[in-house]
């Protein structure tokens, strides 16, 4: 079986029981929005080696705004959260026998019903746990994680979320030092990372870092 076959199944044995617990998507993608600005996705996506997929939990805002290439909040993927994290250890093998695909959709279902909790309560009471943030935080530790738990693997990408989180909450003074301190790991970054012949990929990898900068900045 392949994914296209795998998906069919999961419209028919796994979306029904989401739209019943009111979230929206089907086939691979899934969303809901609380009423604290949470967006909750649950998504599900191919190894490139094909036979089997992985399933993750993530978390977005609505109220952050959209850069260049984001997509709005009703075709955003799992994938592209910052906060997300696998549903299991490993993935989830398709098989040859319709019968036993059948059971693995019900049992990522099960899963997802007994382990999804845990992962979407920890920012359910928004805007705890960002308001208690601060960028020495972050910068006083290299292995910082949000929570204890949730790795930051792009500094650069965590200080725009956080300055934007701060701007909307009215922490202004805690919005300018994530701002000040991601334009300045971005510098860094650039100065780094350009070097040499300005060719083609040079200047498109110069004008990412100008509108990251950009996007950086306290407007």
């Amino acid at each position: 079986m392949n994914a296209t076959k795998f998906r069919k199944l999961v419209n028919k044995h796994f979306s029904p029981k989401m739209k019943e617990l009111g979230w929206t998507g089907n086939g691979f993608d899934y969303r809901r929005i609380e009423e604290n600005h949470l967006v909750k996705l649950f998504g599900m996506y191919g190894s490139w080696m094909g036979g089997c997929i992985y399933c993750e939990t993530g978390i977005h805002f609505d109220f952050l705004p959209l850069y260049e290439h984001d997509k709005p909040i009703e075709k955003k993927k799992v994938t592209e959260c910052f906060f997300r994290e696998r549903l299991s250890v490993g993935t989830w093998e398709f098989y040859t026998e319709e019968e036993r695909n059948v059971k693995q959709v019900q049992n990522i279902l099960e899963t997802f019903l007994n382990v999804s909790p845990q992962f979407y309560s920890d920012f359910e009471n928004f805007p705890d746990p960002f308001d208690k943030i601060s960028v020495e935080d972050v910068i006083e530790n290299q292995d910082y994680k949000l929570l204890g738990k949730y790795e930051i693997f792009n500094s650069r990408r965590f200080a725009l979320l956080m300055k934007d989180i701060n701007l909307y909450i009215g922490n202004l003074e805690v919005a300018r030092d994530f701002s000040q301190y991601g334009i300045a790991k971005s510098k860094a970054l650039a100065e780094k990372m350009l070097v040499g012949r300005k060719t083609k990929t040079y200047r498109l990898m110069e004008e990412s870092f100008k509108i990251e900068m950009e996007n950086l900045r306290i407007k």
